[in-house]
């Protein structure tokens, strides 16, 4: 990735390996994160959340929709499966407002889906992260547990 001087302007790099010219991108996967020209987080973001949608869409049938297991078993692997598919990698990005808002839509949207609670119920957030004794995004950055 070429990254010009600041305040330059920018020009595309011409790089060739033996006869053939590399293709010039804005962004690319490397390692499972995305690398962009300008250092933004919000690609990362968005895959990290996709990822972490796949994994708790495949435990639906065989555990959230389950009725014969506990809560707090499925608390658990909804931590260790989800919470850590869509943190991964979390610890040296810089964060903004904006990306913990949309973390945490994700984050609170599966414990209600967990415990069958719908927004028809009118539960509190905040009731439902205590009654499934999970904590928020923003609080889990702030005692640095990520």
């Amino acid at each position: 990735m070429f990254q010009p001087k600041p305040g330059s302007s920018p020009r595309d790099p011409i790089i060739k390996i033996g006869d053939k010219q590399l293709k010039i991108v804005q962004k690319f996967c490397y390692l499972g994160g995305f690398l962009s020209q300008n250092a933004c987080i919000d690609d990362k973001i968005t895959s990290r959340i996709s990822k972490a949608s796949v994994s708790f869409g495949r435990l639906h049938h065989r555990l959230w929709s389950d009725h014969g297991i506990h809560l707090s078993t499925k608390i658990g692997v909804y931590r260790t499966v989800v919470l850590t598919t869509l943190l991964y990698g979390s610890e040296s990005w810089t964060w903004y407002r904006r990306h913990v808002k949309k973390l945490d839509q994700f984050h609170l949207k599966c414990p209600r889906k967990i415990c069958g609670i719908t927004w028809k119920d009118r539960i509190p957030n905040i009731t439902v992260l205590e009654c499934c004794e999970i904590e928020g995004i923003e609080a889990l950055l702030v005692k640095g547990q990520l």
